[in-house]
């Protein structure tokens, strides 16, 4: 636990509104990255097919998960993605994907 306090991109006041059991953050932490690794893929597999309410829909979801447990530079990149979206600015989504893999990438290393 010491080491995740040293993730500068981790809100703890945030996390410890949930609660402060070291254990289960742990479990929550865990399962944020199996289900935010599956929606990195299906939003990859969207993208591939052009379907940007399904990428707005996954962004959405992360961007809620992420803000939930005080990760907000990934929310804030997930939000990107929405607004990127909703303003039918299709050429930045593929970039902000890619940062947001980038940054959750970084955050599942740092886990490790």
């Amino acid at each position: 636990m010491d080491k995740l306090k040293q993730y500068k991109w981790i809100d703890f006041s945030q996390l410890n509104q949930i609660t402060t059991d070291t254990e289960f953050i742990t479990y929550l932490l865990k399962a944020y990255v199996e289900d935010t690794e599956k929606m990195l893929i299906q939003s990859y597999e969207a993208l591939s097919k052009e379907d940007y309410n399904t990428i707005k829909y996954i962004a959405h979801t992360i961007k809620g998960a992420s803000n939930n447990l005080g990760l907000y530079l990934i929310a804030d990149i997930a939000k990107n993605i929405e607004l990127s979206i909703q303003k039918d600015q299709i050429n930045d989504v593929a970039d902000h994907l890619t940062n947001l893999k980038k940054e959750f990438d970084n955050f599942k290393t740092f886990l490790e």
